[in-house]
């Protein structure tokens, strides 16, 4: 059985720590770590979420000629302390929670926090990027293959009857007075 010292700290907490000459074998609580992570990517969300909306309220179309003219630079002041509040909150939580009496150690706490949500953060983004470019590249060959399909079908052997399936097609005006019928059926004036 290991035998151990208690001590007290300024904030007269009780410390219990192994022997003196003995190693602590476990010095790092991933639990803490993925807790810190955890509240990080919470208050990025949060907070995201929050200066999305003051951005988004502060874009009135109607009176700029630009309306988003500020809208790069404050995204970007926005994105930076975000995540400089989300990865202080985070490591502070995971600092805490694992329960480590050395502020090195807890300092350690917080820099693993950083790392987790780093590599969490690059693979949510890249499963994002990838299903994004899988739904663009699979919207683009539905739509070749079926320009293909009526191409094959309006002009089976030779030019002119492509230029027949062509000259079939509605003009500008004939769509622009649909969408007009349409807006009257639905009470709706055209602004045009």
């Amino acid at each position: 059985m290991e035998r151990e010292v208690v001590t007290e700290n300024r904030a007269n907490r009780v410390i219990v720590q192994p022997e003196p000459g003995r190693f602590a074998l476990r010095r790092t609580s991933w639990s803490a770590v993925f807790a810190g992570a955890l509240v990080a990517l919470m208050t990025t969300f949060l907070l995201s979420l929050l200066f999305a909306g003051i951005g988004l309220q502060s874009i009135d179309l109607t009176s700029n000629q630009n309306p988003l003219s500020g809208f790069g630079t404050g995204g970007i002041v926005a994105l930076v302390v975000t995540n400089l509040v989300a990865l202080f909150l985070g490591g502070w939580v995971a600092g805490h929670l694992a329960g480590v009496s050395r502020r090195s150690d807890a300092f350690i706490h917080g820099v693993l926090t950083w790392g987790v949500l780093t590599i969490l953060t690059i693979f949510l983004l890249t499963t994002a990027l990838g299903r994004f470019v899988g739904g663009v590249t699979s919207l683009v060959g539905g739509v070749l293959g079926t320009t293909t399909q009526a191409a094959a079908t309006a002009a089976p052997n030779s030019p002119q009857g492509a230029a027949n399936a062509l000259s079939q097609l509605p003009g500008f005006d004939a769509v622009q007075g649909q969408i007009d019928q349409f807006l009257n059926q639905a009470g709706v004036q055209n602004p045009a």
